[in-house]
């Protein structure tokens, strides 16, 4: 059995409860008013590479082991007589502290960040005790994150054998961070609103917005005081504290939240939920320092930022615009405090506005990645790329049976086209762009880059060559199989390709 998982949830075994010292803050901080929580799960697959039956886990379950995929890494989790498994919910700025002696003594190095190799002069960092104050961090006795890590969540571990080591070296080290949120069926919008927390009481399905849970407008829904829990099942929504989409807002992802501390709620009033309808690419806000966008400071942001004065962005916000996507706000960093919700607009004033002249942190929204594989229509072949085509310059593109391997597996990524085996490489065509010339992988920093879309007759159009399409060579030289750039042609079936999405 596999497991894969959905950020922002991770699953980590408990340090050891037996400290020797106790753990202590770095810092000072204030008091946290109000954290959003948001939900995760985890997918259990009956079959290798991620195939036959699959269950989704959005809550704690026992299990005898299980295996833990991350970015091509495998953490195992052994449990001789059954375990919980513990989700990880710690939305603060990732933060550790290795010790040359045990019991948190003798000289300290501390981590904020990713490190691939800590190493000075060849000679590996030591650690005899660790505080983890924040954040799971992934503690490597190889450079270059290799071998298996060790899987450290917030505590205090005052000797090799609290972590489970044998060698203090410390050689990479790695924060998992809470990333954006992630919409997975955002065609399919659907949620269950509950009467009572936990998923009690009446229960009503919902795909449309609801402008007062406590007067549906049809008389076949339930009629309620508030929502007292939640399942989303597909697309993100916004619930207000208040009915006709008033008061406090809430981002809701697609996921399960028990009571109104799950969807961070100011109180246990949520009476109002709306859709989201938009689009989710390309993302892109500017933060003005001045009204009314007029000459001064700005910023333009395509990804999330967990604290702008830690980034070095003056927060003093008066105007915002949204370009592109769907961008949540927040009042304090670390996506903490207020939430503000918003799609393509402009917003001229965000004092009044919002209230405020700042914004401590912010994240897009984004779709869930789509993986597929493109079988041609007439040769019954798939478009294929070889399995060490990374580490090549420019790797070959082809047709070839259905093999059990990633090397067939694509997806989009800012409109460029790139393969699951060669995450750094995407789809281009070689030299000038005539009928015949060859399409391969190349690596994504060549300039200028080239996007393709699939056209509603099943077409790979370059978005650079005008009236060019992906094809294949043909014939019975021994690159017969090879992909190559043609003109568009009704007359050339080859250039057919019929999307399967996995």
């Amino acid at each position: 059995m596999f497991l894969t998982y959905e950020a922002p949830i991770c699953f980590v075994p408990h340090p050891s409860s037996d400290f020797v010292f106790q753990l202590q803050p770095q810092e000072e901080s204030k008091p946290v008013k109000k954290v959003n929580v948001r939900p995760g799960k985890i997918i259990l697959y009956s079959e290798s590479g991620f195939g036959g039956q699959k269950r989704e886990i959005w809550a704690n379950r026992c299990l005898t082991c299980w295996k833990l995929y991350h970015k091509g890494l495998c953490l195992y989790k052994q449990l001789s007589n059954g375990g919980n498994v513990f989700p990880f919910q710690d939305y603060k700025l990732p933060e550790i502290s290795l010790f040359s002696e045990e019991n948190g003594e003798g000289t300290k190095q501390r981590f904020t960040d990713s490190s691939e190799d800590t190493r000075m002069y060849s000679k590996p960092l030591k650690a005899a005790s660790i505080i983890v104050y924040s954040g799971l961090w992934l503690v490597y006795s190889k450079p270059y994150f290799d071998d298996d890590p060790y899987v450290l969540e917030p505590g205090g571990y005052p000797s090799l054998q609290a972590w489970g080591a044998k060698d203090s070296s410390v050689c990479s080290i790695h924060p998992i961070k809470l990333g954006c949120p992630v919409v997975e069926k955002a065609g399919e919008p659907k949620l269950v609103i509950y009467e009572k927390p936990h998923f009690q009481g009446r229960s009503w399905e919902v795909s449309r917005d609801i402008y007062n849970v406590s007067k549906p407008e049809n008389s076949q829904d339930c009629k309620i005081p508030t929502v007292g829990s939640l399942k989303i099942m597909g697309g993100c929504w916004v619930g207000y504290e208040k009915e006709g989409f008033r008061g406090h807002q809430y981002l809701l992802e697609e996921g399960e939240y028990n009571d109104w501390n799950q969807w961070g709620g100011y109180n246990d009033r949520l009476m109002s939920l709306r859709l989201i309808r938009t689009d989710f690419l390309d993302p892109a806000l500017v933060l003005f320092e001045a009204m009314d966008f007029e000459e001064g400071p700005s910023i333009e942001l395509i990804s999330l930022v967990e604290s702008l004065q830690a980034e070095g962005f003056n927060n003093h916000v008066l105007s915002v615009r949204v370009k592109g996507g769907i961008w949540v706000l927040c009042e304090h960093n670390d996506f903490r405090g207020r939430q503000w919700l918003l799609n393509c607009m402009e917003i001229t004033n965000w004092l009044t506005y919002s209230g405020l002249q700042h914004i401590g942190s912010l994240y897009p929204i984004r779709q869930k990645r789509i993986y597929f594989r493109l079988r041609n229509e007439d040769l019954d072949t798939f478009l294929s790329v070889p399995d060490d085509v990374e580490d090549m310059k420019a790797g070959r593109v082809l047709v070839s049976e259905l093999r059990d391997s990633s090397s067939s597996i694509w997806y989009y990524e800012d409109g460029l086209l790139k393969n699951q085996v060669a995450p750094n490489m995407s789809l281009q065509v070689i030299g000038p762009a005539g009928s015949g010339s060859k399409v391969v992988l190349w690596s994504e920093s060549r300039v200028p880059q080239q996007t393709w879309q699939i056209d509603s007759y099943g077409r790979i159009c370059s978005q650079m060559f005008e009236d060019k399409v992906v094809d294949v060579k043909g014939g019975n030289a021994y690159d017969h199989d090879h992909a190559i750039l043609w003109d568009s042609s009704e007359d050339r079936p080859t250039q057919i390709w019929h999307v399967e999405v996995l």
